[in-house]
């Protein structure tokens, strides 16, 4: 699913087995979802609060597989889009089940693609996926989606599990 607000959380991406409750914790099993929050300018200017970033510790994860990486979260800006995402489905922070990980990069600039005119999305995304017959490498991003930025990223990944890998069968993508 989708939500899109006028918070610094501006879009809302639900992706994975069930639609997002309350109701679920680490024992429920529900380790294969992912929300992704997504915020351009000027929003995403937020996120790169000097108080937020600031803060000395990090979130603690309560998944015990992830990496410790340089983008891991800090327990303020988690906490702070927890508090948004509530906001955004009128619930009190509480009521919301807790993120049990969360990482985070935020982007100074921008960026810009753009196609010819008259070029055609659906075969150059296609040929792009697996450019190289005999070579396994692949080419996957939202300049190759009809969805933008990490939605489309997120898409195109989909497409080449699908088609490479054979994943259609896994309903949590």
């Amino acid at each position: 699913g989708r939500a899109v607000s006028t918070l610094s959380v501006n879009q809302i991406l639900y992706m994975g087995q069930g639609k997002p409750s309350s109701d679920y914790t680490l024992q429920d099993g529900n380790r294969k979802s992912m929300l992704l929050v997504n915020s351009g300018y000027p929003r995403a200017s937020f996120w790169d609060d000097s108080f937020l970033n600031s803060q000395p510790h990090l979130a603690t994860p309560q998944a015990t597989n992830m990496l410790v990486s340089e983008y891991n979260i800090s327990e303020a800006i988690l906490v702070e889009a927890h508090n948004q995402i509530a906001e955004v489905h009128q619930l009190r922070p509480e009521e919301l089940a807790r993120p049990y990980t969360g990482v985070m990069h935020y982007w100074k600039g921008a960026s810009l693609y753009s196609w010819k005119a008259g070029a055609n999305l659906e075969i150059i995304s296609k040929q792009m996926i697996k450019p190289f017959k005999d070579a396994n490498v692949h080419i996957v991003g939202s300049c190759y989606s009809n969805s933008q930025w990490m939605e489309g990223a997120l898409d195109s990944v989909e497409v080449l599990l699908d088609r490479y890998y054979n994943q259609q069968n896994d309903t949590w993508i």
